[in-house]
């Protein structure tokens, strides 16, 4: 009788402050990951001993193609989206299908293409010294993730 009565209480001890927090996890994550990208730079900006000009000119040259980004975001995401039902679909037409991986992947490639250029703005923003620090911390990252 006890057993039957502690488990349920030891669910709802454990439920009730989770719920109580009423934060949706997806937010929780995008805070997360927001804060571990902006130590990251900040720490790379340390390490490369950036100016202050040359941190405006990366601030500035993050805020130029925000709006850029947010929009190819959203369309990749719609894409697959669009992707997804059509695999999900009973019957998917093969054409369609088709056409919609290979405008997902444009937009990926096209993403993939403005991240490149970005950072090469900033490659082009440092000096012969920083440039040759951030490429050895590029290249050890690259080791660990095993690329």
């Amino acid at each position: 009788m006890f057993r039957k009565l502690l488990i349920p209480a030891l669910i709802l001890a454990v439920a009730v402050p989770v719920i109580a927090q009423n934060r949706p996890i997806r937010q929780h994550v995008q805070k997360t990951v927001r804060q571990a990208l902006k130590q990251r730079r900040q720490r790379t900006a340390k390490q490369l001993g950036l100016t202050q000009d040359q941190r405006s000119a990366l601030k500035a040259l993050r805020q130029s193609n925000l709006s850029q980004r947010q929009a190819l975001r959203q369309e990749v995401q719609q894409k697959a989206a669009a992707l997804r039902a059509l695999r999900q679909s009973s019957n998917p037409n093969p054409t369609d299908l088709g056409n919609a991986m290979l405008a997902l992947q444009q937009s990926r490639q096209r993403a993939q293409q403005m991240r490149e250029q970005m950072m090469q703005n900033f490659k082009n923003s440092l000096t012969a010294d920083q440039l040759r620090i951030f490429e050895e911390r590029q290249a050890l990252r690259a080791k660990r993730r095993g690329k």
